[in-house]
């Protein structure tokens, strides 16, 4: 079973602040072992669902930081 490039994609940058999203729960909603799900995720995006997330939330707070008036505490909850 192949995963999609965008379904997994699209639920990590509209879930993004979640606190619980991370490889096994990804994994698990897409009921694939983890370490399959990383491996597969890794061949679409040449990166870890981890390491995606990280971006995301990374390029997101860039964004707040220059468009808003919101603290980097703020920002960072």
């Amino acid at each position: 079973m192949q995963i999609q490039q965008k379904p997994p994609v699209s639920y990590i940058e509209s879930h993004y602040s979640d606190p619980d999203l991370s490889n096994e729960n990804l994994a698990r909603m897409a009921m694939l072992s983890t370490c399959y799900y990383v491996r597969k995720f890794k061949e679409f995006r040449s990166a870890t669902p981890h390491q995606f997330i990280q971006a995301v939330r990374i390029r997101s707070a860039k964004q707040k930081l220059s468009t808003t008036s919101l603290s980097i505490e703020e920002i960072a909850e």
